[in-house]
């Protein structure tokens, strides 16, 4: 009588678990990269359909003294060809999640020059031009041919990766890194890419099985 008790409240509890929303500290932590992502003020959103991976191939730096833009050569000086960048605690907050500029207004990031490099063999020619105006860049502070970023980048990338894609519908077969893009190394063998799809898959699977 006992055993089946005890068999019957292990059930009842494993529904409660099955059935509980999100814990509040999890939806208030995507409540605050939601905003911090989508501020007030912004420009109207673009149908963005792509996000590209890049990596800053230095080991410190901020939106100001990265100048991202000016090292590619793609746009004004001092401001970085990036929509965000992640700060690996070397100039900018490890994990820190700033939105340039260019996000704000909603414009494309040029982080992919025409001319500088043939298309790698994964997305087609046709397709080079739609993710050079349609693809969110997203650049992480740090060089990862030498190191892997650190836990907390890697939290506050499967947060922001996570929160594009739903907000834009874009799947993960669309979620590309650079080296995806064109014939080079970045953003480093050393991207635990295949963790952060583990990541934000499982996320997205956790949002649309019914509670």
């Amino acid at each position: 009588m006992l055993a089946a008790l005890l068999a019957a409240m292990a059930v009842g509890v494993a529904l409660c678990w099955a059935v509980m929303p999100p814990p509040r500290g999890a939806v208030a932590a995507e409540q605050r990269t939601s905003s911090a992502i989508f501020p007030e003020g912004m420009a109207p959103l673009r149908p963005w359909r792509f996000i590209v991976l890049h990596h800053t191939a230095t080991e410190q730096g901020d939106v100001q003294s990265l100048d991202l833009a000016r090292r590619r050569g793609v746009a004004p000086a001092g401001e970085p060809a990036c929509h965000f960048l992640i700060g690996n605690g070397r100039g900018l907050a490890d994990g820190a999640l700033v939105c340039t500029d260019r996000w704000l207004r909603q414009e494309p990031a040029f982080e992919l020059p025409a001319d500088s490099a043939e298309p790698a063999l994964r997305v087609a020619a046709a397709d080079y031009a739609t993710i050079r105006r349609q693809g969110i860049t997203v650049t992480l502070v740090g060089d990862f041919a030498r190191h892997g970023p650190t836990a907390k980048q890697m939290d506050t990338l499967a947060d922001l990766v996570y929160t594009l894609s739903d907000r834009f519908a874009i799947p993960l077969t669309d979620v590309l890194l650079h080296s995806d893009v064109q014939a080079v190394s970045c953003p480093g063998p050393q991207l635990p890419a295949g963790d952060l799809f583990r990541r934000v898959g499982e996320r997205c699977r956790g949002k649309a099985r019914p509670q």
